[in-house]
């Protein structure tokens, strides 16, 4: 009954955490690491995107599979990119 109780607990606070963080007027991108200490790079997946960065960048997470589409798109210019 106690594990029953934590467990609930622990839902309930995800769900009001993911609920603040789809909510947020910040646009906030997760993306996933294979490794902590991992440097991102153009392979990193796009893990979730709020509604916020889909309604500020135009871009919805199917449209994003990793960083690198990512880049290409929010600075279309290869030599800008490079800088």
């Amino acid at each position: 009954d106690l594990l029953k109780q934590q467990k609930d607990r622990y839902t309930t606070t995800e769900e009001v955490f993911l609920k603040a963080i789809e909510e947020i007027p910040i646009p906030i991108a997760v993306m996933s690491l294979r490794l902590a200490s991992e440097t991102p790079t153009t392979d990193t997946r796009m893990e979730y995107v709020n509604s916020s960065f889909v309604n500020q960048t135009g871009y919805a997470r199917d449209q994003l599979p990793n960083l690198g589409t990512w880049w290409r798109l929010a600075y279309p210019d290869q030599a800008y990119r490079r800088d």
